[in-house]
């Protein structure tokens, strides 16, 4: 409760304390796309942010780190109006990678974190697992 006892000037007035709670949307990260020229030394990885309603989340920025045996890097990319951000990353021949795509939360917006691994076969044929992606709570 708030008083004021009051003044000459004004009557005495007594309220509840209010406030405010902000109660932040859950969020999922989930792997969207690569592109990567026969002729580039570049890829272009692509993640999209939803809320849980499974709608886009605009303007947020997506952290990709890529491990593998090569070592690992890392780059970002805000999100566009479908929810998709995009990053460039350097190319590189290995037996396999995981990419993991990380939201770190915001004020309106609960973290979140992707993953996807790909591994090469041995004839040579790229194997991808299921992309793996959760809300943090």
């Amino acid at each position: 409760m708030a008083f004021f006892d009051g003044d000459g000037d004004h009557l005495s007035v007594e309220a509840p304390r209010s406030s405010v709670r902000v109660i932040r949307e859950t969020t999922s990260v989930r792997w969207f796309a690569e592109v990567g020229p026969a002729h580039s030394n570049q890829r272009v990885l692509a993640a999209q942010l939803l809320d849980d309603d499974g709608q886009p989340v605009r303007k947020r920025t997506l952290v990709f780190t890529v491990t593998s045996e090569a070592g690992s890097e890392k780059c970002s990319g805000v999100t566009d109006g479908g929810g998709i951000a995009r990053c460039k990353i350097g190319m590189r021949a290995v037996r396999s990678e995981t990419v993991l795509m990380s939201f770190a939360g915001d004020v309106y917006y609960e973290p979140a974190t992707g993953s996807r691994t790909s591994a090469t076969t041995s004839s040579g044929i790229p194997r991808v697992t299921p992309p793996m992606h959760s809300g943090l709570r």
